[in-house]
This record gives structure tokens, C-alpha cells and sequence, in this order.
């Protein structure tokens, strides 16, 4: 019989202990962040390694591949390994291309060598909506997951999934937890993550699921960018307008700073490479009302349209107020060229509206306009009567006329048309509006899609809905009269 060791004697071991340690001496050890199971879903296996609460990875049965909770279980064995030694961090992740295969590595930290955590390929992509069975695609998307977690675990704000609902919804538990030195506990994320929504627990749940249409890494990038960026301060142009025959004026500053070239509204600032300007409708604006903004960046050299940059205004009120930037950039709507969005002015006067361009690698952009807000006039709204026919008329909406009037919400209607899209419906003909704006809102009140119709019957139409709470109607009319009126929306609402 074999003589048994005295390093694995239990005597041995607790002696030792002992003297390393006195007795009563308690040991915390830290929850694991990353943890596994197993589900079947649609008939098929998935390894599921959980982190803050929800679901990261969502790994499914290939054939001739290792099950799939046993690579759950590797992946989350990885993390936890970084997460024991204090490096766990997003910049010790990466994706490599070797044979057809896409691998989602770990880089060599302290004591751990690289290695692959996955491994994703074409028939595992397949397996996933929105990767159209790109390998590549698939763990771009779950790298940034990986990293956004990461980021929320670290107590650092996760900008990798910037431009998704997703990205939203790690900017909110974001700002549910805070900034912070030291890591969040496993504790401390589920609780953020409770504070959530049913339906947004769910869409975070199953993220790793498949890929959104609109994620673009190279997007998250920039809006990382921008989110990271303040508004430069405001420095009027000290050079003289250059007068361009059948064109605004443009004032122009050689380089691109960290200064604002300020014009007034219908004027041009002309700031490194480009040409910005800018339309306000209603002219002029309104205290205590929305604009509609339309902002056109142009290349200087070749006056064409820059399609692929982001904006995001910031309102001055008041030559000591700092301004601030409206959390969500602009895109360009692509049928006329221009960064449509809307500005709420809360007081008469003297208003700067900053705006500030970026695009990828190239250095913020800034230019200010200036306007002076009109005082709403203190006039009576306008009584109700019969109109021709008997029918009852709705009152015209009166610029101080308080919104959400019952007989401005009796003239909308929602709808769900044939393929599925959301029809919002103006009713009111009499008088009838120059243009109406559709609006949908998120549960945050932030804007995330805009319609306008100019002609009868009046409806704005939308593809994307689902994180609608709140729609909003506004009513420009041929006196100047403007009037809005904003419901909340559920699918309840819908006739």
C-alpha cells in the first residue's frame, strides 16, 4: 500500500492554515460574475453564461462541436479567472479570423495566456437572426455585449453597443448604478437590473439572440465619441462676412477648435472642412414651444452633403448659461439631406444653438447660431362652435392655448395597418393644419422617430414602434397658429 503524502493529509493542511491564518479568522469570498446553466429552446440545447443579472452568452448545439454548456462553462471559467486577478477589463478582449473560423479571445494578462474563449462559425452563425451567417458579424456583436458587461461590472459607462435598444438599455442601468472606482457586485447589477422593465429585462436577456440590424461597430465608435465630447465655449467670429452671390453669408474659421464660430440663424459657419447651416421652423421661434431644426453639413471643397457624421445640439440661453447637449445625436435623413430634430426654447430672448459634427477620426466640428426666441402671446384660446352641417368644430388652437385639450385629442386616432406598421391619424379638417409632425417617444421622453404630412388626409406611418410610451401631434397652421397634443401609447390604444 502506497505511503500517503503529507502535503494532501487534512492535518496537514489545517496546521498549516492555522498558522497562516487564526482560528476565527473569516474568509469573503467574492460571488462569481459569471455563471452558466442550461435551456432548451425550440428544440434545441443552449449553454448560457449569465452576467449582471441577465443572459451574455446564448451559445447553441452545433454538431461536432463540445456541447454547448460545457463551452458556457469554459467561457465563464475564462472570465472569472480575469475577474479574480483584477484585469478583467474590455481592451483584454478581441476577434480573430483564422480558417473561415472567427475566435473571441482573451489577450495574455499577469499569469494567463491567451487563449480562445469561442469559437464562431458559419454554421454556428446561421443559427443566429441578423447575423445573416456571417461569423464575423455575430461576434462583433457578442464582443461588444461582452465589453458593455464588462464596463457596467467596472463601474465605467458601456459604449459598445451605442446605437442599439440594447445600448439603451446599458445606458440606463448605467446611470442606475454610477460611476465607480472599484467593481459593482454581482448584487449591486441584478438590483439595477430589477429596476427595469419586464419587456426591458426581457430584450437584455436575450440580446446574445441574434443581431440587430442597426448595430455598426464603427457607429458605437462614434458615438462613444460624441457622448465623451462637451460643447466647445462660445467665441463670436472676429473675421468679416464673405457675401457668396445667391448664397447666405458664410463666416469661416481656418481650423477646427474647441471654440464655437457663431452666426445667426440663415448665415453659414464655415469650420475646418465643412459648411454648416441651419433652418428653424417656426421663424421665429416660440417660448415655450418646439422648433423644428434642420442642420446641413457640407464639405467645403466639393459643397456635396456629408452623409456619414452625427450631430447634436445645444441650446445657450443667456450669454452665462453654459449649454447643454441633447443626450442622442442626430442622423442625416437620407431623402433630403439634412439633421432634422426639434429644440425646446423655455424663455424669450437672445439664443445661441450650438452644434457640433463628428465624424470618425476626424475632430469635432462647432458652430453656433443665434436667434432671438419670441415672448407666446397672452391671448385667449378660442371658444368652441357648431360648424357647417351641425358638426361640432374644434376649437382653433390659440398660441397660448393649453395643449392636451380633450378636443385636440378627440382628433387623433391610432391604428395597426395590414403589414403590421403604426398609422398615427389627424382627423381635424376644419381648420385644417399647413403641416402636421408626428412623434414617437420612448419611456424616457427622447425622441426616436418623426413624420411630417403637408396634405389631407394627415398620418404619419412607422415601422419601428415598439418603444413608443408617448406620441405626439404638432399642428402648424397658414396664420401662425400652432397647437400640440401628446397621448401615451400602449398596444391598448390602438382601434
Amino acid at each position: 500500500m502506497g505511503q500517503r503524502s503529507k502535503a494532501s493529509d487534512p492535518f496537514c493542511v489545517l496546521f498549516a492554515m492555522t498558522l497562516l491564518f487564526p482560528l476565527g479568522t473569516s474568509f469573503a469570498v467574492p460571488a462569481a460574475p459569471f455563471e452558466t446553466h442550461k435551456e432548451r429552446i425550440g428544440g434545441r440545447d443552449y449553454g448560457i453564461v449569465t452576467a449582471n443579472g441577465v443572459d451574455l452568452f446564448a451559445i447553441a448545439s452545433v454538431a461536432e462541436v463540445k456541447p454547448p454548456l460545457e463551452r458556457a462553462v469554459l467561457a465563464a471559467t475564462s472570465l472569472n479567472d480575469l475577474a479574480w486577478i483584477h484585469q478583467l477589463q474590455p481592451e483584454v478582449f478581441t476577434l480573430s479570423i483564422e480558417r473561415g473560423s472567427v475566435h473571441l479571445k482573451q489577450a495574455s494578462v499577469k499569469d494567463l495566456k491567451a487563449h480562445v474563449i469561442l469559437d464562431l462559425d458559419r454554421n454556428f452563425a446561421n443559427l443566429y437572426p441578423g447575423a445573416q451567417g456571417n461569423p464575423e458579424r455575430l461576434g462583433a456583436w457578442w464582443l461588444a455585449l461582452l465589453k458593455d458587461h464588462v464596463s457596467l461590472i467596472n463601474g465605467t459607462r458601456p459604449e459598445f453597443t451605442l446605437g442599439t435598444a440594447v445600448g439603451d438599455l446599458f445606458q440606463k442601468l448605467y446611470e442606475q448604478l454610477g460611476p465607480s472606482e472599484t467593481p459593482h457586485s454581482k448584487e449591486e447589477a441584478s438590483n439595477a437590473v430589477k429596476q427595469l422593465t419586464a419587456e426591458e429585462v426581457t430584450s437584455l436577456r436575450l440580446a446574445s439572440r441574434s443581431v440587430p440590424k442597426e448595430f455598426d461597430p464603427e457607429r458605437a465608435k462614434l458615438l462613444a465619441d460624441v457622448m465623451r465630447t462637451k460643447v466647445p465655449s462660445t467665441t463670436p467670429t472676429t473675421s468679416p462676412p464673405t457675401s457668396v452671390a445667391s448664397a447666405p453669408e458664410v463666416h469661416e474659421k481656418k481650423e477646427a477648435s474647441r471654440e464655437t464660430v457663431v452666426v445667426a440663424i440663415g448665415e453659414e459657419a464655415a469650420v475646418g472642412d465643412y459648411r454648416i447651416g441651419m433652418k428653424l421652423e417656426p421663424m421665429p421661434p416660440i417660448a415655450g414651444r418646439e422648433a423644428r431644426v434642420a442642420v446641413r453639413v457640407r464639405l467645403k471643397t466639393t459643397d456635396q452633403p456629408v452623409h456619414n457624421a452625427m450631430v447634436a445640439l445645444g441650446l445657450q440661453q443667456g450669454p452665462t448659461n453654459p449649454p447643454s447637449v441633447r443626450p442622442k445625436p442626430v442622423e442625416m435623413k437620407s431623402d433630403t439631406g439634412e439633421y432634422v430634430t426639434s429644440c425646446l426654447f423655455q424663455s424669450a430672448g437672445k439664443t445661441t444653438i450650438h452644434v457640433v459634427v463628428w465624424q470618425t477620426g476626424v475632430s469635432p466640428a462647432a458652430a453656433g447660431f443665434t436667434v432671438e426666441v419670441a415672448q407666446a402671446p397672452k391671448e385667449p384660446p378660442v371658444a368652441e362652435e357648431p360648424s357647417q352641417g351641425g358638426q361640432p368644430k374644434v376649437a382653433e388652437p390659440s398660441p397660448s392655448g393649453e395643449p392636451n385639450t380633450e378636443a385636440l385629442r378627440k382628433q387623433v386616432s391610432i391604428e395597426m395597418t395590414e403589414a403590421g406598421l403604426l398609422r398615427v391619424n389627424w382627423k381635424q379638417t376644419d381648420p385644417p393644419p399647413s403641416r402636421a409632425v408626428f412623434i414617437l417617444k420612448n419611456a424616457a421622453g427622447e425622441e426616436f422617430a418623426r413624420q411630417t404630412d403637408t396634405t389631407e388626409p394627415f398620418f404619419g406611418v412607422f415601422k419601428n414602434f415598439k418603444s413608443a410610451k408617448t406620441i405626439e401631434v404638432q399642428l402648424l397652421y397658414a396664420n401662425g397658429v400652432s397647437a400640440s397634443v401628446a397621448l401615451p401609447y400602449s398596444a391598448d390604444a390602438v382601434h
